[in-house]
């Protein structure tokens, strides 16, 4: 190859390589263009959206602040009202509250008075009706007491029996329970201290009772206190009452003389059982116990 040769050759690589040069900057100067523009335009957008959201802060609390002090005023409007409506119902409610108060009071008194009167009414009702239960329990008593009873005539048999007149022991025995109508005495069997309108003589079973002064019979009975028992009427409203007995020998009407076998001793009934083998003996004067001690010999 000859020199000329080699130097064109040499020209035409060094303005290829410039052009390729000039090529490759200019690509890297619009890539860099490009570049900065999208960042510009990041930038500008990012700026925008950051005033819109200033715009959008700084015009919200305004339009809060509006809404609030409407708010604001509103509620104290209301607030007002509400005193205003509260006061007169409190005024309202208090007023109605002492009119009901009233109306209350008058109606539980007339209420508390109708109720004592009936009360009162019911119990005049029962106690016509006891009453009229006692009067009737009494007839009957009574006419149960006649019919059992023969009636005697105590005056026509010439009887007379008085403070001066003396009996004898119906049985010989000890005294276990005295005659008391001032104070109570202790009943063992009862436990309990109780008025005694009689007096009980220690006896054995068996033993013959007989009769303490003269008089006439006037029931031959039995409960279950004081067992079978007879009553006899001594005179002047004074009769005795034998109690404790078994195998009578008396009839009602019939006349007892003094120291005649009236019946015998028995066993205790249940509310002497500790006391024990006893006569009971009761004595009236117009039918008021007195004691048969004093007119004892």
């Amino acid at each position: 190859m000859s020199k000329n040769q080699e130097t064109k050759l040499y020209k035409g690589k060094t303005v290829l390589a410039l052009a390729l040069g000039a090529v490759v900057a200019v690509t890297a100067i619009v890539a860099v263009q490009v570049t900065k523009d999208k960042d510009k335009e990041i930038e500008n957008l990012y700026e925008n959206r950051q005033e819109e959201s200033l715009d959008l802060t700084q015009n919200l609390p305004r339009e809060t602040t509006t809404i609030g002090d409407a708010f604001i005023q509103a509620e104290t409007s209301m607030d007002s009202i509400g005193d205003a409506a509260l006061v007169d119902a409190e005024t309202t409610i208090d007023m109605s509250n002492v009119m009901d108060a009233t109306d209350e009071t008058l109606a539980e008194l007339v209420e508390k008075e109708t109720q004592e009167t009936e009360r009162q009414e019911t119990e005049r009702q029962e106690n016509r009706v006891q009453e009229e239960e006692h009067i009737n329990l009494a007839q009957e008593e009574e006419t149960t007491s006649d019919e059992g009873t023969v009636q005697v005539d105590v005056s026509a048999l010439a009887l007379s029996f008085s403070r001066e007149s003396r009996m004898n022991w119906p049985v010989e025995g000890d005294v276990i329970s005295s005659f008391s109508m001032d104070a109570t005495v202790y009943f063992p069997t009862l436990d309990q201290y109780k008025y005694n309108p009689a007096m009980l003589i220690r006896s054995d079973v068996n033993t013959p009772v007989l009769a303490a002064a003269d008089g006439v019979v006037l029931e031959v009975s039995s409960n279950e206190e004081i067992g079978e028992y007879v009553r006899i009427a001594l005179g002047n409203e004074y009769e005795l009452v034998y109690g404790q007995l078994k195998a009578i020998e008396m009839e009602e009407g019939q006349m007892v003389t003094k120291g005649q076998v009236l019946g015998y001793v028995s066993e205790p009934t249940k509310y002497y059982t500790v006391e024990g083998n006893h006569l009971y003996l009761k004595m009236t004067e117009a039918q008021n116990a007195v004691d048969p001690l004093d007119y004892l010999e």
